[in-house]
């Protein structure tokens, strides 16, 4: 499968919420050019402080395939991000940042 997603957000000034939209397309690998979901996203984050941020969204997903349903998703999630400094040599700091989210969602 392969998958494809563009996505739009707006940062708005000293505001801890940043609303975006998003459109997804997958394709099956076996077959070639065949589509099998579209999915549409509306949603926002919330920012609680450099490193957390809550994330809620609607998604609509559209199934090619005439035996699955389309879905209608609720959902929610957490991420952080874990930043580690470290020097090297004298003047030079480097840093690594591990961004990790978990979600949750009801069909």
């Amino acid at each position: 499968m392969l998958r494809s997603r563009l996505q739009v957000e707006y940062n708005i000034r000293k505001c801890a919420f940043t609303p975006y939209t998003s459109c997804e397309l997958s394709y099956s690998l076996n077959e070639i050019g065949a589509f099998e979901k579209l999915r549409w996203t509306l949603g926002t984050e919330w920012k609680l402080s450099k490193k957390h941020a809550l994330d809620f969204y609607y998604l609509y997903q559209n199934k090619a395939d005439d035996d699955e349903a389309n879905g209608h998703v609720i959902g929610a999630g957490y991420s952080f991000k874990l930043v580690l400094i470290y020097k090297t040599g004298n003047y030079e700091k480097n840093s690594v940042v591990l961004d990790t989210a978990f979600y949750c969602c009801c069909w």
